[in-house]
């Protein structure tokens, strides 16, 4: 994303959605480096598994393969949402036969927020002793509910940040202290020169050459360091209220199209659930993606194969996802329905 518009920013300091009461918040650059931290911290000389969902993005495993730990996959339903059933059934197994610590990693895809089931699937894993941790990346806007031992989040994914992520927990206190913060991280030049050719300024230069840069510093670093300055100062000036607004206003418009042109929409907005991205169900996701690339809208598919997973995980090939952050409005998402329309055409 480029720097935020003046119209999403506050006028004084705030508080972030995900600044909870009496939890402890640990802000790092990314979310790797959050998972590193409690990869550290909870892991034993006997080692550790964790349990993980069966679709994701590697860089959700990685720290805790780095620091020893054994990943073991749990299914996903159709809608991308976790298993409840196989986490329960893996969980007792786990339970009777390992020697090290158990962990938990569950994640609500999407923007999907916690409902009674999700709480009562965390406290039915904390019974067995497992450690949960609740990744709350699709969800910044509404964080919190889930009842988990830890939540962590990467925020630049879903907001106009350089860098950040988080660790929250009522005994983040014992996680070890970050390394000191960079001022400005440089991933805030590519922002910054993104704002201005969007604005229309002269000699602007191009910042794709920036962000590839960037983003290959901040993707290889293992070695938490804490968010920069500048993010920080950003997080408590960023109108919330107002960017999960447009996400609803977009989400809704963009539902209505996809219904239209009969294509599946898995997670459309409502009271308790403010999209990510509007991910929708289409065949050769790959082909759709390209075809809309090559007339100007680009969508991710989240994610591709995991390099990681063992066990022959069944991966999705039909999903990909629209944006509809703030950055767009109702114009730009008819523009959307016509491409990828005009795509599956």
């Amino acid at each position: 994303m480029e720097t935020v518009e003046q119209r999403f920013q506050t006028p004084g300091p705030q508080l972030p959605p995900w600044a909870l009461p009496d939890e402890r918040l640990v802000s790092v650059e990314t979310g790797r480096q959050a998972l590193a931290l409690l990869a550290e911290r909870l892991r034993r000389p006997e080692g550790g598994t964790v349990l993980a969902p069966g679709y994701l993005c590697d860089s959700m495993i990685e720290p805790f393969i780095s620091h020893g730990w054994t990943v073991e996959a749990y299914a996903m339903t159709g809608q991308l949402s976790v298993d409840h059933h196989d986490v329960r059934a893996r969980a007792r197994a786990l339970s009777r036969t390992t020697r090290g610590p158990v962990v938990a990693l569950l994640a609500l895809y999407f923007g999907s927020e916690p409902d009674d089931d999700y709480r009562a699937l965390v406290a039915d894993l904390q019974a067995q002793d497992l450690v949960v941790i609740d990744d709350e990346t699709h969800r910044v806007f509404r964080a919190g509910g889930a009842g988990a031992d830890y939540s962590i989040a990467s925020l630049r994914k879903t907001l106009p940040l350089a860098d950040g992520a988080y660790v929250r927990g009522g005994a983040a206190d014992d996680i070890r202290e970050p390394l000191a913060a960079y001022a400005e991280h440089p991933r805030w030049t590519a922002m910054d020169d993104k704002r201005r050719q969007l604005d229309g300024e002269p000699d602007t230069v191009d910042p794709r050459s920036a962000f590839a840069a960037a983003n290959h510093e901040l993707e290889k670093s293992d070695i938490p360091r804490a968010i920069s300055t500048r993010s920080l100062t950003a997080i408590e000036v960023l109108d919330y209220a107002s960017m999960e607004r447009a996400r609803l206003e977009n989400a809704g418009v963009l539902t209505t199209l996809m219904g239209d042109i009969g294509i599946p929409v898995l997670n459309p907005p409502g009271p308790r659930l403010v999209p990510s991205h509007l991910v929708i169900r289409v065949k050769d996701a790959g082909a759709v993606q390209a075809a809309a690339a090559r007339a100007g809208v680009y969508c991710p598919i989240h994610w591709p194969p995991s390099e990681l997973l063992e066990g022959g995980t069944d991966w999705p090939s039909d999903v990909l996802s629209l944006p509809v952050d703030h950055r767009y409005d109702s114009g730009d998402m008819r523009r959307i329905a016509s491409v990828i329309e005009a795509a599956l055409a």
